[in-house]
């Protein structure tokens, strides 16, 4: 077990215990009901995983997603939602506790062409959604039957955001990394922030109940926290609650962008960002409106 310094403003270092060894930590699991974007955790030790405002530089964690990943959309709230970018955990950035702003986080949706479940390095520019031109690797259906944990490292950096994921699946060694600019590279790599978690959507709600296991390690910050001017907390939850869990005060609205910042050909609907206001984790819309839809499940 290594020991790290917490720094606090105002007040004296405290050591505090970080990165268990995997055997030391606990699985949880993530339920998105039918009909539902959030997902509700079960089985949790405290703050494994993090939730809510959290002062860290990244978030390391192993996820296992399992055959409920597999899905299709016959009555999508718009009609490409099936290439909508689902969410893994992930953190907001650049002062904003709204992941849908700033922040960078891994994405996830099923390829009902091509039979594959598909994983993204996502982040959010200013309300510009990123992706690239590809999936940084994907999982079939029955390496997904499998249910083997990965290791999934998202981090920040002055200008960049750095995702990497690590593991093997059946007997297949998996280890990608990528890169999304981060447009507040005057800013500290570890402000405080909001730590969002698993998440359907995109606009449409889950057409069957997804779930997916995760145990996350204090992330190990690879950078020091000395001199960094924080945010006092009281301000960010009084501005929680004066903008409301959405994070638009009454009667604002989002103004419509001129130009996304990556296009891609395949997924026409994502590269619309002035359309894609939905709620995860302190998004720009609460979409209350949205009904259970029907959908099919894949899994067998």
């Amino acid at each position: 077990m290594r020991i790290a310094w917490l720094v606090l403003a105002g007040c004296s270092a405290a050591p505090v215990t970080t990165q268990p060894d995997a055997a030391e930590l606990t699985w949880a699991t993530y339920h998105i009901a039918t009909g539902s974007h959030d997902a509700k955790l079960t089985d949790r030790e405290i703050k494994d995983p993090v939730d809510g405002l959290v002062t860290v530089v990244g978030r390391d964690f192993d996820f296992v997603l399992d055959p409920s990943a597999r899905y299709e959309l016959t009555m999508p709230t718009q009609p490409e939602d099936q290439l909508d970018w689902n969410k893994l955990p992930g953190l907001s950035d650049c002062g904003t506790i709204d992941l849908s702003v700033d922040g960078a986080m891994f994405a996830w949706r099923w390829n009902l062409d091509a039979q594959i479940l598909e994983l993204m390095a996502y982040a959010n520019n200013a309300s510009h959604h990123l992706w690239l031109d590809a999936p940084i690797f994907t999982l079939d259906a029955d390496d997904l039957a499998a249910q083997e944990p990965l290791q999934y490292e998202v981090w920040r950096e002055t200008d960049v955001y750095r995702y990497s994921v690590t593991g093997s699946v059946r007997g297949r060694v998996i280890d990608v990394s990528a890169t999304q600019p981060r447009r507040c590279s005057d800013q500290p790599t570890d402000p405080l922030a909001w730590a969002g978690g698993f998440y359907f959507g995109g606009t449409s709600v889950a057409p069957h109940d997804v779930t997916g296991r995760i145990r996350e390690r204090v992330y190990e910050s690879r950078t020091s926290a000395t001199n960094v001017e924080r945010i006092p907390m009281s301000d960010i939850i009084a501005t929680r609650h004066r903008r409301g869990s959405h994070g638009l005060a009454t009667g604002e609205k989002r103004q419509p962008l001129e130009q996304p910042l990556r296009r891609v050909p395949d997924d026409r609907h994502d590269r619309s960002p002035e359309r894609r206001h939905v709620r995860f984790v302190g998004a720009a819309i609460d979409r209350t409106h949205d009904a259970a839809r029907h959908g099919r499940w894949l899994a067998e």
